[in-house]
């Protein structure tokens, strides 16, 4: 085993942090995130915080008023989406907490 640390992908392309030497076609990085962070950035500009708070605050109000996608929209804003794997688990704790109340011992149906 060698001290020195590898390259990128290994074949002497890369540098020992790991990044890509200059002249590489991947040295540049990714194309469309930069202009993702463009696009990003423009947006920024176009809305004010005041502008958030008014869309926040609707948003909000909806909400309460029993709109499904505004109660979805402001849940994944302040909480963050849930992941489909988060949510498999918490069916199969679900269906164990089920199964042990129903004495069934496996999955209830």
């Amino acid at each position: 085993m060698s001290d020195n640390p590898s390259t990128a992908i290994g074949n002497g392309n890369g540098r020992s942090d790991g990044t890509f030497a200059p002249g590489h076609k991947f040295a540049k990085g990714n194309p469309n995130n930069r202009k993702a962070q463009r696009l990003r950035n423009a947006g920024l500009r176009a809305v004010s915080v005041k502008d958030m708070l008014a869309i926040f605050r609707k948003a909000v109000e909806d909400a309460k008023n029993g709109d499904a996608q505004a109660r979805a929209w402001v849940a994944d804003r302040l909480m963050g989406k849930v992941s489909e794997q988060a949510i498999l688990e918490r069916i199969e704790s679900l269906e164990a907490l089920m199964s042990q109340r129903n004495g069934t011992g496996g999955k209830w149906s």
